[in-house]
């Protein structure tokens, strides 16, 4: 059980860093646009498009990633109570979901 809990606080801390992300998502855009006014920059940003590496990904493709992955959390949680057949794991999990779209909810609020 303990294992468990650990485990699951790592969980949430990982949670939690990826939603302070996506609420500074806006201004990491922000940033990126002030930064862009600056050949060196502008540089150093074609560099890394042409470095193989970066599958000609741009830099904001990968400043999106974890926003994605946030909002793909609560659909894997949602296929995990699907296949849970322990009714008190069942209920742990559908409030973990119920707070997951709460969050996301207050997200998608900002936008």
């Amino acid at each position: 059980m303990e294992s468990r809990l650990h485990i699951n606080c790592r969980f949430c801390t990982t949670l939690q860093a990826y939603h302070r992300y996506s609420l500074n998502y806006i201004n990491a855009l922000t940033y990126l646009e002030s930064l862009r006014k600056h050949q060196e920059f502008c540089d150093f940003e074609k560099w890394c498009y042409r470095d193989p590496r970066c599958k000609k990904l741009q830099l904001t493709d990968f400043l999106v990633s974890p926003v994605h992955h946030i909002m793909k959390v609560p659909l894997i949680i949602k296929h995990i109570e699907e296949r849970t057949d322990n009714p008190e794991e069942k209920v742990v999990i559908s409030k973990v979901l119920e707070m997951k779209e709460a969050s996301l909810s207050k997200y998608n609020l900002l936008f």
